[in-house]
C-alpha cells in the first residue's frame, strides 16, 4: 500500500523520464507534488496526470526569495513545498540532498545521477 506523499525535486524526475520510468512514481507514493520551479526547470510539455503542481504560500516565496544562491530555486521550492504540504522530498546531487536533510529532515531518497 502506498502512505507517503512526496514531494520531487526536478534531478529525479529528469532521470526517471530519461529511462522511461516516471509510473515508479505513480507505483510508489500515494501522491506526487512539484512546486512551479521544478515544473519549470523540468520543461515538459505535458505533466502526467499523477503530479500535480503545488503552488508556494507567500511566506514560502519569501522564503525561496531570500535563500537563492544556496540551492537551486527548483530545490529550495521542493524544500518549501514539503513543509507546507506535509511531505518527504526525493531528491536529487548530494549537496540539494544534505541541505534538505538538515533544513526540514523530509528527503525520502536521493538520486545522484552524478556518479
Amino acid at each position: 500500500m502506498k502512505f507517503i506523499d512526496v514531494v520531487s525535486n526536478t534531478s529525479p524526475l529528469i532521470f526517471l523520464e530519461k529511462i522511461d520510468s516516471l509510473d515508479l512514481l505513480k507505483s510508489c507514493f500515494r501522491s506526487v507534488y512539484i512546486s512551479e520551479g521544478v515544473k519549470n526547470e523540468w520543461g515538459i510539455i505535458s505533466i502526467p496526470s499523477f503530479i500535480s503542481v503545488h503552488s508556494l504560500s507567500e511566506f514560502g516565496k519569501s522564503y525561496v526569495k531570500g535563500a537563492i544562491g544556496r540551492l537551486h530555486k527548483g530545490e529550495l521550492e521542493a524544500i518549501q513545498s514539503a513543509i507546507e504540504l506535509n511531505c518527504k522530498v526525493i531528491s536529487g546531487g548530494s549537496k540539494a540532498a544534505s541541505t534538505q536533510r538538515s533544513v526540514a529532515g523530509k528527503v525520502i531518497c536521493s538520486f545522484d545521477t552524478a556518479g
